[in-house]
């Protein structure tokens, strides 16, 4: 007895996805929280220095520099991966990376003088003739707190992620009317004696 088997081309259904890989309005988001809390904290930092005349923060203003940065960096990347909507830490990652690349690159394109000021990287420019290379502590400062910058981003990011909000969810404030059952044996009696009555 033979049997005869008929197979079916198989099909596969593949929807393209509609949403972006990234979403740009979080990424932007979250790098104008950062920057503005980093502009804060900077300008704290820089007249406990200056202004006030704290020697702490003085000798080692490139470490408090780079602290701000991180925590900022580490904040900005919670509100970016938050506000993808998306929950998932490793799109928060990939979120908090996008941050940290998009100041690093509005950091360069303010200008190169400035930005070699900032990271003291003009002394190395100039030292490179004389033979000295200018101030150590605040070229590790500047890597310690570009590469912590990019961890704190993305551990920042997935956080972020991992309790992003649901899409299209609305929070209101109104109320419907409540209706509370209450249990009024008198109420009933009462009831009884004015209808005898």
């Amino acid at each position: 007895m033979a049997r005869e088997i008929s197979m079916a081309p198989a099909r596969a259904t593949v929807r393209a996805s509609t949403r972006p890989v990234i979403s740009w309005g979080a990424v932007f988001g979250g790098a104008v929280v950062g920057l503005a809390l980093f502009t804060l904290l900077s300008s704290l930092w820089l007249a406990l220095a200056f202004e006030s005349g704290t020697s702490v923060v003085r000798t080692n203003l490139a470490w408090f520099l780079g602290g701000s940065a991180l925590g900022c960096l580490f904040l900005g990347g919670i509100i970016t991966g938050y506000l993808t909507g998306i929950r998932s830490a490793g799109s928060g990652i990939l979120h908090g990376w996008s941050l940290w690349g998009l100041l690093m690159i509005v950091t360069i394109a303010i200008g190169i003088p400035s930005v070699l000021n900032i990271f003291g990287l003009d002394r190395v420019t100039t030292g490179l003739d004389t033979g000295s290379v200018g101030n150590v502590n605040a070229l590790w400062a500047s890597f310690w707190t570009i590469l912590g910058g990019f961890v704190a981003a993305g551990l920042g990011g997935a956080i972020g992620g991992a309790v992003a909000r649901q899409p299209g969810v609305v929070a209101t404030t109104e109320s419907g009317p409540t209706v509370e059952d209450v249990d009024d044996h008198d109420h009933d009696r009462d009831m009884h004696h004015a209808s005898v009555s």
